[in-house]
Formats: C-alpha cells, structure tokens, sequence
C-alpha cells in the first residue's frame, strides 16, 4: 500500500538517481558507480529500518 511517506522516499530516490544521470551526462562520466553506492546506501538504510522493525516488536512481544 502507497502511503504518503513512501511516494516521498520514492520521489526523493527518483530525484537523487535524475541528479546523478544529470551529472554524468554534463560531465560526459560514467553513472554507474555513482547509482551502485545510491543502491549500497538504501540497502543499508532498508536493512536498518527492517532491524529496527524487528526490535520493536520483539520489545512488543516482552511487554
């Protein structure tokens, strides 16, 4: 389900791989080392989110 905070992050993550693109095509270099660390960072950010989650619940579940 699309909620509001997600079409933000979807929008903002459009906007960041546009940008780099953009970059790429005005300095004539290669984008894809660029959009390999943008795809590090939110897989890193989407496993500390899904750990995070985890904790949460496990706290839930104890109380």
């Amino acid at each position: 389900m699309q909620t509001p905070d997600n079409i933000i992050i979807e929008e903002l993550a459009a906007k960041a791989v546009d940008h780099i693109l953009n970059d790429a095509r005005r300095n004539g270099t290669d984008p894809v080392p660029d959009l390999e660390a943008l795809a590090a960072v939110t897989e890193a950010q989407a496993r500390l989110a899904r750990e995070t989650i985890a904790a949460i619940k496990a706290a839930k579940d104890k109380a």
